[in-house]
């Protein structure tokens, strides 16, 4: 299993969970109002200086095919984005355990 991690603009988390959703994810978690200092891009921080926040979205894949697929997806729309502020950031690792029971 592959736990990815996802941090986005706001702005871009419906098209990020649209994407998830094309691939099939039926369990995420996402965390609103994320404070953010990006590689590139503007900060969001939140506060009058630097206005906007970032979602967070946590999703466990059980298979490699879709591991694979989702994150071939997500690089491509990195490739695809024009402005910095809308890049998205990922993580993923394998994990040892995920249970719901």
């Amino acid at each position: 299993m592959r736990m990815i991690y996802i941090s986005c603009n706001v702005s871009m988390l419906n098209e990020i969970v649209s994407l998830l959703k094309k691939h099939k994810a039926k369990s995420y978690q996402i965390v609103e109002q994320a404070s953010s200092m990006n590689k590139v891009g503007n900060p969001r921080l939140n506060n009058a200086v630097w206005p906007g926040y970032n979602s967070l979205i946590f999703i466990n894949l059980e298979t490699e095919k879709t591991y694979n697929s989702l994150i071939t997806e997500l690089k491509n729309y990195n490739k695809k984005v024009t402005m910095p502020d809308e890049k998205i950031t990922v993580s993923a690792w394998k994990t040892d355990e995920f249970f719901w029971e």
